[in-house]
């Protein structure tokens, strides 16, 4: 490869890395949301449940009660569907770690074909300090 090439190369191998993390932080964003809006709606049902079912029903019609009230169905529906939601995003987000790992392993064992090495350890540093991706090791 020529110096230009190389140079193109070292450019587009860093970019890749960069994009990587950053859908990876994205990704965990997302699932801290879903899991804080999950936790939220399984909340509003505890409550509403204690309040509006097991404080005013008899401990025999606490089924009867829950069935007949839509409230309370619709409740357990959005906690089902937000639980599914973040279960989702977590996949999404082991997808982005697995993605960003496979990508940092290549680039660590590639290193010596990708930096001859006089500006390695700057590119490694600056990756590490500004972006939290560590090519020091696997």
């Amino acid at each position: 490869m020529s110096g230009k090439e190389k140079s193109a190369y070292e450019a587009h191998i860093v970019n890749a890395l960069i994009k990587a993390k950053q859908k990876e932080i994205i990704a965990a964003k997302v699932i801290q949301r879903a899991g804080c809006l999950h936790l939220i709606v399984l909340w509003i049902t505890i409550l509403y449940m204690a309040a509006g079912i097991f404080m005013r029903h008899h401990s025999s019609a606490y089924i009867t009660a829950i069935l007949h009230d839509p409230v309370i169905l619709i409740l357990l529906a959005c906690a089902i569907l937000t639980f599914k939601y973040t279960d989702m995003k977590r996949k999404s987000l082991d997808k982005a770690e697995r993605d960003l790992d496979r990508l940092r392993s290549e680039v660590i064992d590639r290193a010596g074909e990708i930096w001859s090495g006089e500006n390695r350890d700057e590119i490694y540093a600056e990756m590490l300090k500004d972006y939290r991706i560590n090519l020091y090791h696997k």
